[in-house]
């Protein structure tokens, strides 16, 4: 790979007013220069495209047409793409800090891998600034997302025969980490921070676990499928029961101040 490669960065947008300028800046603010920043937006009608007309002078190619879904938008924007390396940023997601990108392009100069990963920070969505260091974890990739996009760079060569699947409306990332790590694409670990998540998105439906289903069905088998589907259900159906068992039995400030406590044992107190 060149010295200095082109990075695309593709953010999918839909109503993003109250988040979309963070991830803006934390683009615009890398050390990294040579960047190809690319917006697909689905159509806002919140003001979302009055902010990126803001940020228009940053923005290499803007898109505002409806799509078939947050993964139809990714592939919009991955086939303009003319990076030889290409980031996906959610428009409610950020970079970690200012030099992520340049991070990223060094160690695809040195080790000339098919995708960079790194860590992922889970930002609390109640405005408290409360984060959760998320380590990324390939060795787990078969039974679970354990690399998680937004900290996921892949070479601009991968996407030419590779697309996300977009049959999958939540689950399209994780079939495509999977699909390239099954098909002997070379994974490289940039051990830090890369991007901050916020909580509470799409990914956090119940039908996540059917379509895992599915893509477990599909790469290991059926009996594979039913375990871990047995599993992940079985698991959050539990600590559904026991939140409803809580509100019901105990007053609304201890059941408040109970929850509190779980929250804090899940993030750290970093801001």
């Amino acid at each position: 790979m060149i010295n200095e490669p082109r990075v695309s960065i593709v953010t999918a947008t839909y109503n993003s007013a109250k988040t979309v300028e963070d991830t803006l800046r934390s683009v615009i603010g890398q050390t990294y220069r040579n960047i190809e920043y690319i917006i697909v937006d689905g159509g806002s009608t919140d003001g979302t495209l009055d902010i990126l007309d803001r940020y228009r002078d940053h923005i290499a190619v803007l898109i505002s047409e409806p799509d078939g879904g947050i993964y139809d938008a990714f592939n919009k924007g991955v086939r303009r793409a003319r990076g030889e390396i290409v980031a996906i940023l959610n428009s409610d997601d950020c970079y970690h800090d200012e030099t992520v990108i340049e991070d990223v392009v060094a160690a695809f100069v040195e080790h000339d891998v098919d995708l960079v990963y790194g860590d992922m920070e889970l930002l609390l969505h109640d405005g408290s600034g409360q984060r959760r260091l998320i380590k990324a974890d390939i060795g787990g990739l078969k039974s679970r997302s354990t690399l998680h996009h937004p900290a996921v760079f892949v070479a601009q060569r991968v996407y030419r025969t590779d697309l996300y699947d977009d049959s999958y409306r939540l689950v399209a990332d994780y079939e495509f980490m999977l699909r390239l790590h099954l098909a002997g694409k070379r994974f490289f670990y940039l051990e830090r921070p890369l991007a901050v998540m916020r909580t509470g998105g799409a990914s956090h439906s119940r039908r996540i676990f059917a379509e895992a289903f599915r893509v477990h069905r599909q790469y290991f088998g059926l009996p594979y499928a039913a375990y871990r589907f047995t599993a992940m259900y079985g698991l959050q159906w539990g600590k559904d029961l026991r939140t409803r068992v809580l509100r019901r039995v105990l007053p609304d400030r201890v059941f408040s101040s109970l929850k509190k406590y779980w929250w804090s044992l899940r993030f750290n107190t970093k801001s």
